[in-house]
C-alpha cells in the first residue's frame, strides 16, 4: 500500500499506522471509505474531533469497522464526533484509541483540556507534573504494549521488569 496525506501533517504508512513523519500544512486531507473514494471534509475546529479525524484517516480500517471495534452500532455516530457535530464521551475513548491503535493517554488528555479545563489544569499539576521524562516514556512503551497484547502486571512480570531496568543500568554505568 502506498503512503497517505494524513490530517496532522503527517504522511502515515497504512501499514504501519504509529510510523508517522512531519511533511506540510493541509487543510482537507482524503476520508478512509469502504470503497477508498477520495472525499473531502475541511478539519474539524475541536481539537478532540481533530484528534479523532485525523487517527480515523490514518488508520487503515474503515470507519465500520472502527465503530464495530470501539463498540458503537452505528458508524454515523463517529461521522459525528470527528466532525466536531456531538463531543467524544472521554469514557469511549479507551476503546476508540484501541480501534484506532492510538495511544488512549494523549486522546484523553486533548479532550479534558476542551472539555473540562479546570479538571485537566488540577491533574495535571497534582499528577502530571510529577513524572520524569523516563517515566513518561515507560508509560508510552506501557500503552503501546497494551495496543498490541493486552496483559496484566503480576507480580512474576513486575519481577522481569525490576532485573531488567538494574540489568539496563549496570550496563549502561559500565559503557559510560
Amino acid at each position: 500500500m502506498r503512503p497517505k496525506k494524513c490530517l496532522q501533517l503527517h504522511i502515515c504508512d497504512p501499514d504501519h499506522p504509529r510510523l508517522c513523519t512531519q511533511p506540510s500544512i493541509t487543510e482537507h486531507a482524503p476520508l478512509s471509505g469502504d470503497n477508498d473514494q477520495e472525499k473531502y471534509m475541511t478539519r474539524p475546529t475541536s481539537p478532540t474531533a481533530r484528534h479523532l479525524f485525523d487517527a480515523i484517516d490514518c488508520s487503515p480500517k474503515t470507519q465500520k469497522e472502527i465503530a464495530k471495534d470501539a463498540g458503537f452500532a452505528s458508524p454515523n455516530i463517529l461521522s459525528m464526533m470527528k466532525s466536531g457535530e456531538t463531543k467524544v464521551p472521554i469514557s469511549r475513548i479507551p476503546s476508540l484509541s484501541q480501534a484506532l491503535s492510538v495511544a488512549p493517554g494523549e486522546f484523553i488528555n486533548i479532550a479534558l483540556r476542551e472539555y473540562h479545563p479546570d479538571l485537566h489544569e488540577v491533574l495535571s499539576a497534582h499528577y502530571g507534573a510529577g513524572l520524569s521524562l523516563s517515566e513518561k516514556i515507560l508509560l508510552e512503551v506501557h500503552d503501546e504494549a497494551q495496543l498490541v497484547a493486552p496483559f496484566v502486571l503480576e507480580a512474576g512480570l513486575c519481577d522481569l521488569l525490576l532485573e531488567l531496568f538494574v540489568f539496563s543500568g549496570r550496563l549502561q554505568a559500565e559503557i559510560g
